[in-house]
């Protein structure tokens, strides 16, 4: 990453998509394993932050620890194109992600967060800062989003199933239903992924506020 070449071209680069794996990481001992998390870290950051014109960032955890230092660090790079924002597999706390949100809040437009764990509850929070901090924002999906303290608890939207509209234009394109029992303990339906595009956001973000729940 030290060549004028690699700089040049990856200055260039507009779509970054990456994903990390835990194969191997049960076999390392606690320092070891926190030692490669920093690693991957930095080694992470050093690439983004060559990519000054980045517009599109996908970024798949697979639910490993280095998520959150990555996070963290994310929002001390100068990201002012980013259009599209799109996240999984990940633990975090609130804080954490909307501090990265207000780093990109002048030009993010797309949001999508999927099988994401926050992990000091808060998914409120993050709810009212993507209605209230976006003023761009135009497309939101969430997927299979889950909270804590305690019991790991499922978010989900049951009023939705009363009605996906959010003014006379527009409605929640996508609702992906669960059933129990199984996994999600108890039995019904679950509301687990929602998407929304359209200009109504801010009115769209404050009806899954009102629909949210956990289970």
């Amino acid at each position: 990453m030290q060549s004028p070449a690699f700089g040049t071209t990856w200055a260039n680069i507009e779509d970054l998509s990456l994903q990390w794996t835990m194969d191997g990481s049960c076999e390392l001992s606690r320092e070891d394993f926190d030692r490669e998390a920093v690693q991957t870290a930095e080694f992470t950051i050093g690439l983004v932050q060559y990519t000054t014109r980045l517009k599109r960032l996908d970024l798949d955890f697979d639910l490993s620890s280095q998520g959150e230092i990555i996070m963290q660090r994310l929002s001390n790079l100068d990201l002012c194109q980013l259009q599209e924002l799109t996240l999984g597999h990940l633990y975090i706390e609130p804080g954490t992600l909307l501090s990265l949100l207000q780093v990109i809040r002048n030009t993010l437009r797309v949001v999508s967060l999927s099988f994401i764990t926050m992990v000091d509850g808060g998914w409120d929070r993050v709810l009212k800062g993507l209605g209230n901090e976006l003023p761009l924002l135009q497309s939101i999906k969430l997927q299979f989003l889950r909270q804590r303290p305690g019991p790991c608890s499922l978010v989900h939207f049951p009023r939705l199933s009363e009605s996906l509209v959010v003014d006379e234009n527009s409605k929640f394109t996508t609702i992906q239903l669960k059933k129990g029992p199984n996994h999600l303990g108890g039995s019904g339906v679950f509301n687990t992924t929602i998407e929304y595009s359209g200009r109504s956001m801010n009115l769209a973000i404050e009806i899954l506020r009102e629909c949210l729940a956990l289970r």
